[in-house]
């Protein structure tokens, strides 16, 4: 697991649900591994032949919301955005640079 998850996991500990990530450069890796620990965490069942449906049955994953900020020019504008729309909710800045 990244660092980033076993940080978010100590501040459940201390009952956060929801987190926004301000992230810089490779912010994809990190819009596409939550995505992909959800998936891979689940009991799935895959109906092909039915119209490709998907059914997940044992969630397993935490009960978090995460949003996924990334930094460019309008970082600081939409940064504020989501402190005003969110007023209890863990920040944490990740960044490679």
């Amino acid at each position: 697991m990244p660092i980033l998850w076993h940080i978010m996991k100590e501040y459940f500990y201390y009952e956060f649900h929801d987190f926004i990530i301000c992230a810089g450069y490779r912010q994809h890796i990190i819009k596409e591994w939550f995505p992909d620990y959800y998936f891979h965490t689940c009991d799935v069942d895959f109906g092909l032949t039915h119209g490709n449906q998907i059914i997940i049955y044992d969630q397993k994953t935490e009960p978090w919301r995460v949003a996924v900020v990334g930094m460019d020019y309008s970082y600081e504008k939409r940064f504020l955005e989501s402190i005003i729309q969110n007023k209890n909710v863990s920040w944490i800045k990740w960044s490679e640079d």
